[in-house]
């Protein structure tokens, strides 16, 4: 009978197989390349990615996903809440990307006010000139609710036509938030000739 040793015997063993999580390590690359190259528009898939692999061991790729990811899904809200809307100001309104973004992080809450009013009533101008082969006199003309031909800072906007005949050309002007019109104040302009 052999006799069994009282100390263990180590024996080499197969290497064990190194770790990964795939999923962390895709969430990371989605943070990342939504991030860098994105503006943030798929960090928030590199979020929810990230999220799942922290259930996970390691958690390194998953953890530096869940911030990126973070990071990049607050950076593309502040895209989404100013840049855009400026970009959609300059194609609808005719104004510079610059000057549009500009006027809406001095003005805030009531510059943004004033855009809504202002591209409403040029969308209105334009139907009303469709209609009557001619743009408005004033903006009573409109039939819009009061509140709406004043900026947000409660200010009316103020609208001019000029000439008799075709073409006509409008502007529609705010005081901004001084309350006075001047040179550098916010405008939109059209141009509008009756067709045949």
């Amino acid at each position: 009978m052999t006799q069994l040793p009282s100390d263990p015997v180590y024996a080499p063993g197969m290497p064990q197989a190194d770790q990964s999580n795939t999923l962390g390590l895709a969430g990371f690359i989605t943070s990342l390349v939504g991030f860098a190259l994105t503006g943030g528009l798929l960090c928030p898939v590199g979020l929810i990615l990230s999220l799942i692999a922290l259930r996970r061991q390691p958690r390194g790729f998953a953890i530096a996903g869940v911030v990126l990811g973070v990071m990049g899904s607050c950076g593309g809200c502040i895209i989404a809440l100013f840049v855009l809307p400026a970009i959609a100001i300059a194609i609808a309104g005719g104004a510079t990307v610059l000057t549009a973004a500009a006027f809406m992080l001095v003005g805030g809450t009531p510059a943004m006010e004033t855009f809504d009013h202002m591209f409403q009533i040029k969308r209105e101008i334009g139907v009303y000139a469709k209609q009557h082969g001619a743009p408005p006199t004033s903006l009573a003309d409109l039939n819009l609710p009061a509140d709406m031909l004043d900026d947000g800072w409660g200010t009316p906007l103020q609208y001019q036509v000029s000439g008799n005949a075709p073409p006509w050309k409008w502007t529609l002007q705010t005081a901004g938030p001084n309350r006075q019109l001047e040179q550098d104040d916010f405008t939109f302009s059209g141009e509008f000739t009756a067709k045949p």
